[in-house]
């Protein structure tokens, strides 16, 4: 199953007044959906988190009223974990995601996704799986290993592109006017393994990326 990155508006509270913030599970939104043993990426802003410190990963379930764990202990400031649903997973129609602190570390502190999503069966019909693929943002990103520059293609425009260290540093950021390509220089980034994440309108899409030498 391909990864696809929509960004969820949330809302935490700080001192009575209501701040904009957001994560990004990969589904869940406009009817989109999990599924049973996909990959998928969960990323939450720094912003207004302590990156000193580790963070759970907890996933809402309305229809039994309960959480279960996704992750614990997870780096703060990595800003992104990717998840494996088991394939035996329960499945419905209102779950949301929940990051809070480890260790009952200002336990009264969360972010939670607004709206909520579903986690269904895997999609057994090759077709219906390819018509799903075809309604979602892809890159293409040549050559990769690269050494000096790649070239990301998309038959969807997008604007941004952030290139993340395996342990979550963000390293390089660039905004830009809408465009199906865009050029990459790869100048001053060492050799090894990089995430790459591209931006569109209301959604994003994680690559990875070797730069060898």
């Amino acid at each position: 199953m391909k990864k696809q990155i929509i960004i969820i508006l949330m809302f935490l509270s700080i001192s009575g007044i209501a701040v904009s913030s957001y994560i990004i599970p990969s589904g869940g939104f406009d009817g989109k959906a999990w599924y049973r043993g996909s990959e998928q990426y969960i990323s939450w802003t720094t912003y207004f988190i302590d990156t000193t410190r580790n963070i759970d990963i907890l996933l809402w379930n309305a229809d039994s009223s309960s959480f279960s764990t996704i992750a614990t202990h997870v780096p703060a400031s990595g800003g992104y974990y990717f998840w494996t649903i088991p394939s035996e997973h329960a499945i419905g129609n209102h779950f949301r995601v929940k990051v809070m602190y480890s260790d009952n570390y200002k336990p009264d502190f969360s972010l939670m996704s607004a709206d909520f999503f579903s986690i269904e069966e895997a999609i057994k019909d090759t077709t219906i799986e390819i018509h799903l693929l075809e309604q979602n943002p892809s890159i293409t990103i040549y050559p990769n290993p690269a050494t000096n520059e790649i070239l990301v293609e998309s038959k969807h425009k997008f604007f941004a592109f952030e290139i993340i260290s395996v342990d979550g540093k963000i390293l390089r950021v660039e905004n830009f006017p809408f465009t199906t390509q865009k050029t990459i220089s790869l100048v001053n980034l060492a050799s090894g393994k990089y995430i790459l994440r591209v931006k569109f309108f209301g959604s994003a899409v994680v690559e990875h990326l070797i730069i060898v030498r």
